[in-house]
């Protein structure tokens, strides 16, 4: 579409002597304090015509004010109207509906009004060109939010109070739980805290409370949602060999979560009236789309720039936590080595990876450099190696222990006949995201 800036009409030119102008008057004898009609002027006064026909000749009469000694002034909305006052007539104002009467040949004809018809006109010249510059100015600012809609985004992100975020990712965790093998086992929650617990201690953000959860699946792969809940799967604990390479990929979805990304995403698929909406207070509409497709959007992968910046922030959370930032670049190249070395098996476990973290051999090139510039020649004491061993051994404990319970399950519905209850929990799911709608 292409833009075009809105015309300003050109000031009007001067009236023919005689002319009526829409006008009115205030009197307080007048039915309802004011009559409308036509502004009559002449050499003497300004006087008014009413249009009800129900004011009589001796009232109408009287709704005329005297030119010698006139006070002009303009007023109404973007002060179109031009009122006409007198010092001997207080309860009376009349007035017109255009500034053109300030052309008036008369008007302009009388030297007692010359000083006030000049300083009006200026005053009526500097609105006029007001206007013009608003209009330019609406075009101007249209033309820029369009620029900066991703500034315009991260304002609007930072804006948002945390426990609406919270919701919004737990709004979004209840529909996943539905499709995911979540390892529900506290040995297994305690390991995997002890581990990420070091990165938790220097984070910048405390607006944020953290659930973290294992996922019994192979694939090399691990996300963060909106409110601090992050997910890793068995098949990258598995994988690691070191407490490092697990640390460092939650801190790279932690800095997920602290950058807000998720949210980006979500203020991102909305349009720009929407977002300037959001800027003045009104939400409605952003959550009307995370409401609509909020789990869809969260699910989608991260931009470049959000793979970049998760990163390098995550790198420096490592740092700060004394914990080797070479273990994130381990993720990559080992990942990487295993997909050139083992084929086809490897290439579908890391594609659940690499399809929400890209990868680059600038990525990875990017990270060694940045990872050696942040040690600078520092040793890193090595984590504790049971921090990963015991997490590994309690997820194999929980695989067993649920094993078993499957087998005794199943014994029972043999002996109950095979009824088993469908509880889907999409109700529960459905519940959460219109939960999001109702602050």
């Amino acid at each position: 579409m292409n833009d075009v800036a809105p015309s300003v009409a050109a000031p009007p030119s001067a009236p023919s002597a005689g002319e009526a102008y829409a006008g009115g008057a205030f009197a307080e004898e007048l039915p309802n304090g004011r009559a409308t009609g036509r502004l009559h002027v002449d050499d003497a006064r300004v006087h008014v015509r009413p249009a009800d026909a129900s004011i009589d000749d001796e009232t109408a009469a009287r709704l005329a004010v005297p030119l010698a000694g006139a006070r002009l002034r303009l007023g109404g909305a973007n002060d179109r109207l031009v009122f006409f006052e007198h010092p001997a007539h207080p309860d009376l104002s009349l007035y017109a509906s255009g500034r053109e009467i300030l052309r008036d040949p008369r008007l302009t004809a009388n030297a007692g009004l010359a000083e006030q018809l000049a300083g009006l006109r200026g005053k009526a010249r500097r609105g006029w060109y007001a206007t013009a510059a608003v209009l330019a100015g609406i075009a101007l600012t249209i033309a820029l939010l369009v620029q900066l809609k991703d500034p315009l985004i991260g304002a609007v992100a930072s804006w948002v109070p945390a426990d609406w975020e919270a919701r919004l990712g737990q709004a979004s965790w209840s529909q996943m739980q539905l499709q995911l093998d979540v390892v529900d086992d506290p040995a297994v929650t305690r390991a995997l805290d002890r581990l990420v617990d070091p990165l938790l201690v220097n984070l910048p953000d405390d607006r944020t409370t953290y659930a973290f959860h294992v996922i019994d699946d192979p694939s090399f792969n691990a996300f963060a949602l909106p409110g601090g809940i992050i997910a890793v799967h068995t098949g990258l604990i598995d994988a690691a060999a070191r407490p490092e390479v697990v640390q460092g990929v939650m801190a790279h979805e932690i800095a997920h979560v602290t950058e807000r990304h998720s949210l980006h995403r979500v203020l991102s698929s909305v349009g720009l009236f929407v977002i300037v909406q959001a800027i003045f207070g009104d939400v409605s509409g952003v959550v009307a789309v995370v409401a609509d497709g909020g789990y869809f959007l969260l699910t989608q992968a991260h931009s470049r720039d959000q793979e970049r910046e998760a990163d390098d922030v995550g790198l420096d959370y490592l740092v700060a936590a004394g914990i080797d930032p070479s273990g994130m670049v381990e993720t990559f190249t080992t990942l990487s080595a295993q997909l050139e070395a083992d084929g086809l098996e490897t290439y579908e476990q890391a594609t659940a990876w690499f399809s929400t973290h890209p990868t680059t051999d600038d990525r990875i090139a990017h990270l060694e450099r940045r990872a050696a510039a942040l040690s600078d020649g520092r040793t890193w004491a090595p984590q504790d190696p049971a921090l990963l061993t015991d997490l590994q051994t309690a997820i194999r404990d929980a695989r067993g222990a649920s094993g078993d319970a499957a087998d005794d399950a199943g014994a029972a519905d043999d002996r109950s006949g095979g009824a088993v209850e469908d509880r889907s929990g999409d109700d529960d799911a459905f519940d959460a995201i219109e939960g999001i709608g109702g602050r």
